[in-house]
């Protein structure tokens, strides 16, 4: 979870609408559409679906999920709102981004 008060007060209302239209409105690495709804293979390819997917994944017990893009900090530094250290990802892009980042924090807080 995000501490509000390291971001930028123009955050939601300028810099994420900003970076969400740069980038199409589709994650910078998988090229997956905001609030597109759809699940996920084992391999990570994301299947989009429509009503008739949806239902049928509700008769197949798949968890159908909505997927909200996310803005990173290349640099992991949430004051530096710079556009080029921006980038609109996926939660799935995202977590693989920061993985090293988050590593390595965890061990230097011990």
């Amino acid at each position: 979870m995000r501490n509000s008060s390291r971001y930028s007060i123009d955050w939601n209302d300028v810099i994420r609408p900003d970076i969400l239209k740069r980038a199409g409105y589709k994650c910078d690495k998988c090229k997956i559409a905001n609030r597109s709804v759809g699940y996920r293979l084992t391999s990570g390819q994301f299947i989009v679906c429509d009503k008739f997917l949806i239902e049928w994944c509700a008769s197949q017990g798949i968890k159908v999920k909505r997927v909200f893009l996310q803005i990173c900090h290349i640099d992991h530094d949430p004051s530096n709102n710079d556009y080029s250290n921006l980038m609109c990802l996926c939660p799935r892009c995202h977590a693989f981004m920061d993985k090293d980042h988050r590593v390595a924090m965890r061990i230097s807080s011990k």
